[in-house]
């Protein structure tokens, strides 16, 4: 997936890059849209040494973006599920038996994919780097620039 979009933020290796949503974006989630849902914002590692106002081609491999989407969504919905039928059970086995046991369980699993996919994923992570979109190449540089 490529998409164009205007450097507004440089951070050591990391750029931060505005790009215009298209249909597609509302779907992804992989940026962070704005409130009027007409512009992403994403970090991207700057493999083009680009500076801010340039505009970059930004690069996310499908087989990446896929993997992404599931840590966030897929392994909390699997942990909400094992976390409800793990509640039930202990439910059972300590004598209160009922709903309110397997969806308290459920809502703990929850809340436990968040803090592990932060612990492995979070920022701080040399993980989190291979799931970072790629500036690949310079399409504009900002008017004024001195090419140095």
């Amino acid at each position: 997936m490529e998409e164009l979009g205007r450097v507004v933020e440089v951070k050591g290796n990391l750029i931060k890059v505005v790009i215009p949503t298209k249909e597609a974006c509302k779907k992804c989630g992989a940026c962070l849209i704005t409130a009027l849902g007409k512009e992403a914002v994403t970090e991207a590692e700057n493999k083009a040494q680009a500076r801010v106002g340039d505009m970059v081609k930004v690069e996310i491999k499908e087989k990446i973006a896929l993997t992404a989407a599931f840590i966030l969504y897929g392994i909390p919905l699997v942990l909400f599920f094992l976390g409800y039928f793990f509640g039930l059970y202990f439910g059972k086995i300590t004598g209160r038996a009922g709903e309110g046991m397997a969806v308290l369980f459920a809502f703990l699993f929850l809340l436990l994919s968040f803090l592990l996919i932060r612990l492995f994923f979070g920022p701080e992570s040399k993980r989190v780097s291979r799931y970072y979109p790629v500036a690949t190449e310079i399409i504009k540089e900002k008017e004024g620039r001195d090419g140095i």
